[in-house]
Formats: C-alpha cells, structure tokens, sequence
C-alpha cells in the first residue's frame, strides 16, 4: 500500500506508523505554509518514532506547484491520511472531492477533534479539550480521594497522549475499512474519524447510567458498589485491586493468611463489603504495605483474583513480558545516541 501523510499531528503520526509498521511505503508531505507541530515535531525522539521508515518531501500547500506536487504524488497513492480542519484541508486540496478527481480510487482519511460534518467541524481542539468535551476528562481520575463534596476539585487531564493515539490507532483501522470497501466497490472513500467520538465508547457504563437511569456518574461515584476497590500504596508503589465475585474476596483472604477478622461470613456479601468498606480497607492497609507489588500480583493471578500492580515507566522498561515480546526496540538514527523506543503491540 502507498500512503501519503499529510498530517501535522500525533493522531495522523501514530496512524501513519501503524501501517508502515504493517508494511505500507508513507511518503509525510510536510507543509512549509504553517508551523511544524511542536508535539510531533519539535522533540527529535519523538520525530523520530514517529516518522521513521517514511520519506518526506517539503512543498508549500498553498501554491500553485505545490498543490501540482501534491497531486502528483496522489496519482497512484492508496490513502492519504489528513488531520486539518476543513477550513484549512480544502484551500490545500487535500479534501476528498479535490483528491478523488485526481484518483478515483483513493481513499482519503481525516482525524480532526470533532469531524468534518457539523457545527464544530471546524473547531481547534487539543488532547485536552478532546478529553474534556467527550466528558472523559470529567471522570479522570476515578480512584481520587474525595475532599469534602469535592466541588473544589478540578478534573485532571489525561496523561500523555493518550487521546491521539486513540485517534490514531482508530484512524488506521478506518483506513483499512476504506480499503477493504474499495475491493467490494472499486471507488475510493472518505473516512471521518472524530477524535471526540473515539473517547466516548470508553464510558460504556456511564453512558448506561444516564440513559437508563438518569445517574450522571462522576469521578467521585463508583458506577459498581465493590469494596475493597481501586488503587491501593502498598511497599513498593501501588496496586490495583476490584473484588467483584465471593470467591475474589476468599482469594483475598488467602492471600492475606486468613486473618481471623476476614473470616466473618458477613464479607461474603458484596453490600456488606460496601457499607463497611472504611473499616476493610483500615485493616487491608498493614498488609499491603509490608508486600511489593509485583509479589501481590503475582499470588493474587494465581488465585484468579482481579490485582494488578501499577507499573511506572521504569518497571515498563524492566518487563520481562515486554522484553520476551520485544516489544521495546533499539533504535539509532545517527542524530540522537541510540536507544530503545516502542514497537508494535503485536509481534513482527
């Protein structure tokens, strides 16, 4: 497949990368009439994950020969992935209807932050404006330490760049549905991916909630009454602990050595649990602070208890499941000292 990325973002980078990585030829035109993304651009390492294997080429999108180039290079381009608004995608011809005259077969992707169709098709929008007007932004965190009615406690955003690669890794697969549509019909096709629309399918039971129930679900309500329940500081960091079922809470126990208070019978019951979900958590406390977390991950899988230890980069970069996956690959491009970067989430 030949791909043309027109974008300037990491959402058209990160899609852009998956299908080179699959084993697509990506030519990044590089639009010299606007200033390069500082996030995908200004940083040399992560211009380099995310433009590596592709060629580039520099032509200016809002002349007459660049606009020649630009055609050009779409004379037999599978896609062309496109992350402007359409105020500023169709002067540069980089709309559907401009390329589609030029290649009856092409199919165009655009990752914008609301879509091209619709009152806000031409609205700016970062990561986190994305996250806050999908309302993610309002359920982050969901384990936060609620202060008083906690009105004085703003949202936080969303860490890193978690919402572009969600556009991302969406825009790559919609890609490959044009394509797939393009065998059946024979015609290009224009793909719309909202970046806000990718993020609200995340809030299936929230949604759930209000359109069943009316509830507006917040960060400070559990959409599930369990106990014990979220994040948890235990000798080395913190875990991640949701007993659901009876038999969650007697793997706990185990765990635990089967202290004498867990063996009331009354824990069995997930409402008793909830209503009294201070005091089990008081008494949960000493013993996670005298294990590490990857101990208590590792007895809990063992008893089929929902645990997890909440990994910091560092212990990321430590994984032996990562590096029997070899999922962190080396990486040297001659202008930054090598060093590893991350692959593909599924082996080569």
């Amino acid at each position: 497949m030949k791909l043309v990325d027109a974008g300037r973002g990491l959402a058209a980078g990160y899609a852009s990368r998956m299908l080179a990585s699959a084993g697509a030829r990506v030519t990044r035109v590089i639009d010299t009439s606007t200033p390069p993304d500082p996030h995908r651009d200004a940083d040399p390492a992560v211009h380099a994950y995310f433009d590596r294997s592709q060629n580039h080429i520099e032509v200016n999108l809002t002349t007459a020969e660049g606009k020649r180039d630009l055609k050009t290079l779409c004379l037999d381009a599978d896609a062309l992935i496109d992350d402007r608004r359409p105020k500023d995608s169709e002067p540069r011809g980089l709309d559907f209807a401009s390329l589609s005259a030029v290649n009856a077969q092409i199919v165009v992707a655009n990752v914008t932050p609301f879509g091209t169709t619709g009152p806000y098709r031409n609205y700016r929008g970062s990561d986190a404006v994305v996250a806050f007007m999908s309302g993610l932004g309002y359920m982050n965190p969901r384990d936060m330490p609620k202060e008083g009615d906690g009105r004085k406690q703003p949202p936080i955003k969303l860490p890193g760049s978690l919402v572009s690669i969600y556009g991302g890794i969406s825009t790559a697969g919609a890609v490959l549905a044009g394509l797939r549509l393009r065998e059946q019909t024979g015609k290009g096709h224009h793909v719309d991916v909202s970046m806000v629309e990718t993020l609200i399918p995340t809030m299936r039971r929230e949604l759930s909630k209000y359109f069943y129930e009316g509830i507006i679900s917040s960060r400070f309500m559990r959409v599930w009454k369990l106990a014990p329940w979220g994040i948890k500081k235990c000798r080395d960091g913190y875990v991640f602990l949701q007993i659901v079922e009876e038999h969650h809470w007697l793997g706990f126990v185990d765990m635990m050595g089967n202290p004498g208070w867990a063996l009331d019978k009354r824990y069995l019951d997930n409402d008793y649990r909830y209503d009294n979900r201070v005091d089990i958590e008081k008494r949960i406390a000493p013993w996670l602070a005298a294990h590490p977390k990857a101990e208590i991950a590792w007895e809990a899988q063992k008893r089929s208890v929902p645990f997890a230890a909440v990994n910091t980069l560092r212990d990321l970069a430590h994984m032996p499941q990562l590096a029997a996956r070899e999922f962190f690959e080396p990486y040297a491009d001659g202008v930054l000292p090598p060093r590893l970067i991350p692959g593909e989430p599924y082996p080569a």
